[in-house]
């Protein structure tokens, strides 16, 4: 299957990714950004990195996700992004994982000329948080009117796709990505070409054998990684405190992970800035060397190539590999079925089954009203259609004095109903056997309870500890009732 690396960038409650290959580091820059004459809204402006000018675009402005921190902030992060041969940089909170993904994980949302399904048309479920995850589309996002790419100042002869690379050639230099990790006694620096991905650290598993450095092994989807402590491989003490996250390694034999006790960043290193280490240093083969800039603490470079040497780390990852194999063989035995709920609230919090919904749309400014004798209080057209809207917050006995945010459509067979909510929090993905899915209560089977009874639900999906259960209201089975009400006490339909 086809796999592709995200690196994961957070805005606000919000996360947003965009394929690693882009991503050359995240920096806390030391200079202000200056405006751009003429620039657009979502444009910041302009800053200084390492005598280099980038261009910097408000992300979160941009895709109307509110603040992701203002231009004073002191904790801003920009994101510096490679594209075409040039570099610009995202305004954002935070730059926290790495994570792989294959195709088949990865959700399409229906495109919509200038909205913000067009610039992130794909979502995905973050394998650990089980956020949504909505994935940036670079090309899009470059040609929108105002975007702009900052290029390294070489002969103005030369293109703009090979500006960079001839620059590196003129200086004899070479440009690699390092993923900057802490460990207790040390800063450690791993070549981004060889991160799968970077993950929370959950319980680790005690070692069935005694291997040096092995912690055991992290359960990761379907797989099982065997766990090391790095500063250990390098001639440091071993751990004292529990790892935070683990860095997955892709090598020949299989995956392997590094425990580090905080992710510090990436970042883009010229061969200038790795220095040999003086004399016959303890960290032995490991380490080819020390990442050295004025504005960062050093590093010790892994070399990666020398660690995945080592009979017993390649042969333990050989090992989780096949048994890795073994579980995906045992779960394509089974259907499976990737399950999404719409998480909303109406007066409180509520789950649906999103294949229930036709749309989630924002509630327009014009509204037609409708008669007050009837469920239905308003209209709107969506695709050429007319939506009856009702007040879900009123029908669930709930107050509804704060405007509505978002609809909910369902088709009730004979029609569109929209279903007016305070707002759509998020749509949570779930991949379970179809076999697992379990309707465990149904209000419908009390025919006189009103249509709000009639349309809960309360079921069960997933296996063992991922199983979930909730409480949901099938929105289509509630609009299917209120147009039969709605016919019953309409004149006309009486006549």
């Amino acid at each position: 299957m086809s796999q592709r690396t995200l690196g994961i960038l957070g805005l606000g409650e919000s996360i947003v990714a965009l394929d690693a290959c882009h991503l050359l580091e995240v920096v806390k820059p030391d200079t202000p950004l200056v405006p751009r004459p003429l620039a657009p809204a979502w444009s910041l402006g302009t800053f200084r990195l390492r005598n280099s000018l980038v261009p910097c675009v408000d992300l979160g402005g941009l895709l109307q996700l509110g603040p992701s921190g203002a231009a004073e902030s002191v904790e801003k992060h920009i994101a510096i992004v490679n594209y075409r041969g040039g570099r610009f940089g995202l305004l954002i909170d935070r730059a926290y994982d790495m994570i792989t993904v294959e195709q088949s994980q990865m959700s399409a949302l229906g495109k919509e000329a200038g909205a913000a399904s067009e610039l992130t048309p794909w979502l995905v479920t973050h394998p650990v948080s089980g956020q949504p995850i909505y994935l940036l589309d670079i090309d899009v996002l470059f040609s929108l009117e105002g975007m702009v790419l900052a290029f390294e100042d070489v002969d103005q002869t030369s293109s703009s796709s090979t500006a960079l690379e001839n620059d590196a050639q003129q200086h004899g230099r070479r440009s690699h990505r390092y993923l900057l990790v802490d460990i207790e006694e040390a800063t450690l620096a791993i070549d981004t070409a060889v991160v799968s991905e970077i993950t929370a650290c959950g319980a680790i598993e005690r070692p069935v054998v005694t291997v040096e450095a092995y912690l055991g092994n992290v359960a990761l989807r379907d797989m099982r990684i065997p766990i090391f402590d790095p500063g250990m491989l390098i001639g440091y003490p071993p751990l004292t405190s529990s790892p935070s996250h683990v860095v997955v390694l892709n090598t020949d034999s299989g995956r392997i992970g590094l425990a580090v006790t905080h992710i510090n960043t990436i970042g883009a290193f010229d061969d200038s800035d790795l220095h040999p280490l003086p004399g016959a240093d303890q960290a032995a083969d490991h380490v080819i060397g020390v990442l050295s800039r004025p504005e960062q603490d050093d590093a010790l470079c892994l070399d990666h190539r020398q660690l995945f040497t080592g009979e017993a780390l390649g042969a333990l990852a050989q090992i989780h590999a096949r048994l890795g194999d073994e579980v995906s063989d045992r779960r394509n035995q089974q259907e499976w079925q990737r399950f999404a709920f719409v998480h909303f609230e109406s007066g409180g919090r509520y789950v649906e089954l999103l294949e229930q919904l036709d749309a989630v749309l924002p509630l327009p400014e014009n509204l037609l009203p409708l008669k007050e004798d009837g469920p239905f209080s308003a209209a709107m057209r969506h695709r050429e259609q007319t939506v009856s809207l009702v007040d879900l917050r009123i029908l669930l006995g709930k107050n509804a004095d704060a405007p509505a945010e978002h609809v909910l459509v369902a088709d009730s067979g004979q029609g569109l109903v929209g279903f007016m909510v305070d707002q759509v929090t998020r749509i949570e993905y779930m991949d379970a056997p179809v076999n697992s899915f379990i309707l465990r209560w149904r209000g419908d089977v009390n025919p006189d309870a009103p249509p709000i009874e009639q349309a809960k639900r309360m079921i069960a999906v997933g296996e063992g500890a991922k199983q979930q259960i909730h409480s949901v209201l099938c929105l289509q089975t509630l609009a299917r009732l209120l147009v039969q009400t709605d016919k019953e006490i309409s004149p006309t339909a009486s006549a």
